[in-house]
């Protein structure tokens, strides 16, 4: 099962259940369609629980490689920085392993499905599904128009922003640190619901 994206093809506008992820300087892209498990973590010991968790989940872990490309199941994780952080009602910790991988390096592409042992009809309904997405991304090739965004608020303002992030530079300049990570947020208004496709093909 063979497939070829360009770097400009969108996603089908119906893919809102995706995790994408690239490494554009090495070719790189990574789309998870579906979920075939998720787990949410928190607290000091978030870390050492996950790597507990995953490795109880390859024990009972299937995996079907059409391709014949040798690629593995991928999970998706994503943290917040501090073990008990929480925002906007999103997870400390999340690990998602998506039922369709797509992976693609360069111009060719492979698909991974995963499922978990015990379930039964599995493969068969992952299958099934992903004729459906790559149905789904050839018939989607014309660019999605994008949404006409307007920006309501930023916290902090444009001008705080500017000033840390010439105060960061400045001390890292000076060897007063190594790295810092800045974070702000911004707020836009969309005149309808925003497709991941869209923002992912942006």
């Amino acid at each position: 099962m063979k497939v070829v994206l360009s770097e400009t093809q969108p996603l089908p506008p119906t893919a809102s259940d995706c995790v994408a992820w690239s490494q554009p300087s090495r070719h790189l892209y990574l789309l998870g369609l579906g979920c075939a498990h998720a787990w949410i973590g928190g607290g000091k010991r978030r870390f050492a629980e996950l790597e507990a968790h995953l490795r109880a989940l390859r024990e009972g872990w299937h995996h079907a490689d059409p391709d014949r490309s040798g690629m593995e199941p991928l999970a998706f994780v994503g943290f917040a920085y501090a073990p008990e952080a929480l925002a906007d009602g999103l997870p400390n910790l999340e690990l998602r392993v998506p039922e369709l991988l797509l992976a693609r390096r360069g111009v060719g592409a492979s698909l991974t499905i995963s499922w978990r042992a015990g379930r039964a009809g599995a493969l068969d309904g992952a299958l099934s599904r992903a004729a459906k997405r790559l149905s789904d991304l050839e018939s989607g090739a014309d660019n999605l128009p994008p949404s006409s965004l307007a920006r309501v608020a930023a916290m902090p303002s444009d001008e705080i922003w500017r000033a840390r992030v010439r105060q960061a530079v400045a001390d890292i300049r000076g060897g007063g640190m190594d790295k810092v990570v800045l974070s702000r947020r911004v707020r836009f208004r969309a005149p309808r619901g925003i497709e991941p496709a869209s923002v992912i093909a942006a």
